[in-house]
């Protein structure tokens, strides 16, 4: 059985609202940046952004120092999710 991961389909635009990984957040206007809540205090990394039907999911991990901060853990302050109006959604 072959099982696929993750398909490459070449760039998008930092502005598109495809599903992507990296990049920068389609954040509103005033937007402040997410800082881990867990063991460092430093900025958390932008992961993905994934559209859903009110909008876009923001994904951010902390990857400050890899391991020391439980970002998979929901309840650990080293990750955030944020749903953002979709550019098809009202602001």
């Amino acid at each position: 059985m072959q099982t696929t991961l993750m398909i490459y389909d070449g760039t998008a635009p930092a502005d598109s609202d495809v599903p992507r990984t990296g990049g920068v957040p389609l954040a509103p206007s005033g937007f402040t940046w997410p800082m881990c809540g867990s063991c460092c205090g430093g900025p958390l990394q932008f992961f993905a952004h994934l559209p859903v039907e009110d909008g876009v999911l923001s994904v951010f991990v902390c990857q400050n120092d890899p391991g020391a901060c439980e970002f998979w853990d929901a309840t650990s302050g080293a990750n955030r999710v944020y749903l953002f109006p979709g550019r098809n959604c009202s602001r």
